[in-house]
């Protein structure tokens, strides 16, 4: 017994040093993972996450999107001028189900654009969901980020009977 409280004599000094150790370990991680998801999340998947939340299959099949996966993986190419592609993946909650998709998007005059169909993985379902971006023209962007969003190309793909 006596040897128990002798050890705990000299560890006496180490207990607030240990505890500020690992205090500071812990508020250190939180900080890092929360800057590193903040700038995973850059301007082409903020566009790629609002088309995909009014996009209409994606509702039908997911239900309300209420948040997306921690990570975003893929290349993001932004050059200099105002242009860049980005391929990205990554994971959409919904309200009753969850799936993963890969989606394209690309930039010009600083402003992302989707391009092609995006791809939705269900799981319990086999074959993709092709998620056509809707006709969208939001002006601001989501964060108050100074890119235009845009779901779609903009180009039409009405035709009108000549006259």
């Amino acid at each position: 017994m006596e040897r128990l409280r002798g050890g705990y004599a000299r560890a006496r000094p180490w207990i607030p040093l240990v505890a500020g150790a690992v205090v500071f370990l812990a508020v250190s991680l939180a900080v890092g993972v929360t800057e590193i998801e903040r700038a995973s999340k850059g301007p082409a998947f903020r566009v790629s996450a609002t088309c995909l939340r009014l996009n209409a299959t994606v509702r039908q099949e997911l239900g309300v999107v209420t948040n997306f996966g921690f990570t975003v993986t893929g290349p993001v190419v932004q050059n200099a001028d105002g242009t860049g592609i980005a391929k990205l993946d990554f994971s959409a909650h919904g309200s009753w189900r969850s799936g993963h998709v890969h989606i394209k998007a690309v930039e010009r005059h600083r402003r992302w654009y989707l391009i092609g169909p995006a791809e939705l993985f269900v799981s319990g379902v086999r074959a993709p969901f092709h998620v056509i971006p809707d006709q969208l023209n939001l002006v601001r962007g989501p964060a108050q980020d100074r890119y235009t969003v845009r779901c779609g190309p903009q180009t039409s793909t009405t035709t009108f009977p000549r006259g």
